[in-house]
């Protein structure tokens, strides 16, 4: 995060040899899944089975359209250790994590035989692991303290459903509501087909 380019490293990859990588990873043989469910349970699994030294690692998907990531992000990244979409849940259009191995291996405190053990979708990358993350929470009452410094940030984001404006502020770089000025992270096209309203800001 900043103003210095990111390298970008890409795989392409078979969905069977996908499927293999992850059952070596978990150490058994997953179900066959589609691509869509395999690429969205398995999200919580990247930061250990692709090690990288960034300070951050997480996931996004496809159809969002991201703001101007450094100004937004950089009041949290001190104060919280996992950062997503919504100030109650982990989201699965964008989450990051501190890259230290109490985040990136925050998934195995759930089942993965009951995750993956089926084809069944189970939504593992969002309601599972808001849940992982509630259960050590409750562990340590009071504090998610003595396990992760602070899970969630307040940080919100916009998606086509909400029926509020976004604009491009073009001299700002950035995403805003035009009517109060509040700069979002990112806008989430979450409906296939549907599109915001999204126009350059006033000038």
């Amino acid at each position: 995060i900043g103003d210095a380019a990111v390298g970008t490293n890409t795989m392409n990859v078979s969905l069977s040899h996908f499927h293999t990588l992850v059952s070596n990873h978990l150490g058994f043989s997953i179900a066959p899944r589609s691509a869509y469910n395999l690429a969205c349970e398995m999200r919580p699994l990247l930061g250990e089975m692709f090690p990288c030294e960034n300070p951050w690692v997480g996931w996004c998907d496809l159809d969002i359209l991201i703001g101007k990531v450094d100004r937004v992000l950089m009041p949290f990244l001190v104060d919280y250790d996992i950062i997503s979409g919504a100030s109650y849940r982990v989201c699965g259009t964008l989450t990051i994590m501190r890259n230290v191995s109490y985040t990136t291996g925050l998934y195995r405190a759930a089942d993965m035989k009951a995750v993956f053990g089926d084809s069944e979708y189970k939504n593992f990358d969002e309601k599972g692991m808001t849940e992982v993350l509630l259960s050590k929470q409750r562990e340590s009452p009071g504090s998610a303290g003595a396990f992760i410094r602070s899970w969630f940030s307040p940080l919100q984001y916009h998606d086509n459903l909400t029926g509020v404006g976004i604009c491009w502020d073009a001299a700002g770089e950035r995403l805003i509501e035009p009517a109060t000025k509040q700069e979002w992270l990112y806008y989430h096209f979450r409906h296939h087909g549907c599109w915001p309203n999204l126009e350059r800001a006033s000038e």
